[in-house]
């Protein structure tokens, strides 16, 4: 078992600022004002797989699918902020304040295999490399619990999901955090997370829009 001290529902031990002295860099990168609002039928439309994201109290924004290679989906903002996720984990980051380098994952992801059908607890271990502080191969070692289904809307559609926690120690640096999942009851695809990537601003809160392939 792992242990988790002190850790809130989607909180971190260490520097938490909610942006701080990142704020002005983040609210302008993440275009400063709200996009034009987003909505089912403008989403309809795009040609493009697509979720939404926002950080903290910044404006939550489109974000489209640029490219889709080795399972890993690149997602890219109008401000070339990219966001890079596997199977709905962020696994690198490019254009914040702070990133992630890269991500190894060398076993299965359990988000990989659905979630939605997991016997918890389930433990996993995976290692990134860190821009600020500049780290590599950090090991992390992570425990996902079930917090019950639940029902949510994105842009007016239903979806029944699991809402899933999953516990984070990064080892060697004080820092534990936990990541959000609602992962859809019946095809295990993640269609929401809020996850951390670093201890000096809030965890990127994503919402999946429009799938690849729909």
């Amino acid at each position: 078992m792992i242990a988790f001290a002190g850790l809130t529902l989607v909180g971190a031990c260490g520097e938490t600022t909610g942006f701080s002295g990142a704020l002005t860099t983040l609210r302008t990168a993440w275009f400063g004002t709200p996009d034009q609002p987003l909505s089912r039928e403008r989403i309809e439309r795009l040609p493009y797989a697509s979720i939404s994201a926002k950080i903290g109290k910044g404006p939550r924004v489109l974000v489209v699918l640029r490219k889709f290679e080795n399972q890993e989906m690149h997602w890219e903002t109008a401000d070339r902020i990219i966001l890079v996720t596997r199977h709905g984990r962020l696994i690198k980051t490019v254009g914040l304040p702070d990133n992630i380098r890269d991500t190894e994952l060398p076993e299965d992801d359990p988000l990989a295999s659905g979630l939605h059908h997991a016997a918890f607890p389930v433990r996993f271990r995976r290692q990134v490399d860190l821009e600020s502080p500049r780290r590599f191969s950090i090991p992390i070692a992570s425990e996902f619990e079930s917090l019950g289904r639940r029902r949510i809307a994105i842009l007016e559609r239903p979806y029944d999901v699991w809402l899933i926690r999953e516990r984070n120690v990064a080892y060697g640096m004080s820092w534990e955090f936990a990541n959000l999942y609602w992962v859809d009851s019946e095809s295990g695809m993640v269609r929401k997370s809020v996850q951390f990537i670093s201890r000096r601003f809030d965890p990127i809160d994503i919402e999946l829009l429009r799938p690849l392939g729909s």
